[in-house]
């Protein structure tokens, strides 16, 4: 890639970040329905056509939030799982994994509020989409699970019980939310109560028996 060439690909992914941004921050302050375009350019500073150059459209904008809040949350997935290699009990890896994940969490209202606030601004994305925001988290998870599993001799969550629990865990948060808790107090709320379900669903891994002895 010659010099040219990275210039334009900065320039791109520099007003890529101008744009979600601004279209994150319309998001918090009229709410998913009420963003335009036009709005986003605006608070952009950029022209209408240079932001549809890059997203044609409001599920197109939605997408990219998606796809960076993702990248971020696996991110930090990763470092904490890399950090807390050999913390016991197992319950205290989880509780700080968790906390590490909602944390970074917490710090994207927009995203909170497309996805569990007005959860029906989803309804515009192309659910391959979706289905590879949920694949990317389930996959981290799953990971991490076997992991722990393995360290401390439990069973492993499956892929069907990790939806499961990701599902409940965006039920605990909404429901703080609409009690009026703040969306950074309402995510951390939800640790201790994961870790709680997380104990029942991954026991102690069966002894192995051992093998019989033919004395013929």
């Amino acid at each position: 890639m010659d010099s040219a060439d990275r210039f334009v690909t900065v320039l791109q992914h520099g007003r890529r970040e101008a744009i979600l941004s601004a279209f994150a921050h319309t998001v918090v302050d009229l709410g998913y329905t009420a963003v335009t375009m036009d709005e986003v350019a605006r608070r952009a500073r950029l022209s209408v056509g240079e932001v549809r150059e890059l997203f044609p459209a409001r599920p197109d904008l939605v997408a990219g939030l998606i796809e960076r809040n993702t990248t971020a949350a696996r991110a930090r997935i990763e470092g904490a799982r890399r950090e807390t290699v050999g913390v016991e009990p197992w319950t205290e890896r989880v509780r700080v994994l968790l906390t590490r994940y909602l944390e970074g969490m917490a710090h994207d209202p927009a995203y909170i509020r497309l996805a569990i606030v007005e959860p029906a601004a989803l309804d515009d994305v192309d659910p391959a989409v979706k289905i590879a925001m949920r694949d990317a988290y389930v996959t981290s998870t799953l990971a991490i699970s076997r992991e722990i599993a393995a360290d401390a001799g439990l069973v492993p969550l499956d892929e069907t019980t990790v939806h499961f629990v990701s599902a409940g865990m965006g039920e605990l948060v909404a429901r703080n939310i609409y009690r009026g808790m703040p969306p950074a107090e309402a995510m951390l709320a939800i640790v201790e109560p994961t870790v709680r379900v997380l104990e029942l669903m991954m026991p102690k891994a069966p002894a192995a028996t051992p093998a019989k002895v033919d004395a013929s």
